[in-house]
């Protein structure tokens, strides 16, 4: 009898157990989060968000649960990521998140937070990765709101200007912001500065195309 009752107990903590370790179900999309609002677009000209449609996509926890295809808004103004909840409800996520991706133009596109602080940014920013592996390369694209009168008239338009960052990730931890130029990329990779150079001439490299220039920290990366 003693027996049979530590192993029902065993079974119910390893069922326990594997159910805590099961991604979140979609529906509990609403008790993960709390009602928010779309920021308002109204006479704004540009958009505020990565893309201006909900996007399936999936979301890491800091405490590692994930959460499978929620639809997704990343709000580039204010570095907020909302979804769309049961019966259409706008919604923000009450777990502090550490990782989300969403499908782009040209494949999937991850972004993570948790580096370290640099200019405005804080751990809690959230960059793009183009390259993760022993180094890292990360994007951030900044977006603010810019307030113009036009001359004679009374109305104010408000502007979306967009500012783009890349960044260095080095293998212990340091962040360091590059520009997209052969200067700017031997600058922050100097420790390889000749093999780089000579990959830079052979593959007539645009530094301006974020393939190419993943391609770049994928090959520093190899040969390190």
């Amino acid at each position: 009898m003693k027996y049979n009752y530590f192993f029902g107990l065993a079974l119910a903590l390893l069922a326990h157990v594997a159910s805590a370790q099961q991604p979140q179900s979609i529906s509990d999309q609403t008790v993960l989060g709390k009602y928010t609002a779309e920021k308002s677009v109204e006479n704004i000209v540009g958009s505020v968000y990565l893309y201006d449609d909900w996007r399936l996509g999936d979301v890491t926890a800091n405490d590692g649960r994930v959460f499978n295809k929620f639809k997704l808004k990343y709000n580039l103004v204010d570095d907020k990521l909302i979804y769309k909840g049961e019966n259409d409800q706008i919604m923000e996520f009450v777990p502090a998140i550490s990782q989300f991706s969403v499908p782009g133009v040209s494949g999937l596109m991850v972004f993570k937070n948790g580096y370290g602080n640099i200019s405005k940014n804080t751990a809690k920013t959230f960059y793009q990765v183009l390259f993760a592996e022993k180094i890292q390369a990360i994007k951030k694209v900044n977006k603010t709101i810019i307030e113009a009168q036009n001359y004679n008239s009374p109305s104010v338009v408000k502007n979306v200007d967009e500012q783009v960052h890349y960044y260095f990730v080095r293998e212990n931890g340091e962040i360091v912001e590059f520009k997209t130029s052969k200067k700017g990329i031997l600058s922050v990779l100097s420790n390889k500065s000749a093999e780089i150079s000579r990959y830079l001439t052979a593959n007539n490299v645009d530094f301006k195309n974020d393939e190419d220039l993943t391609a770049i920290f994928k090959y520093y990366n190899s040969i390190l």
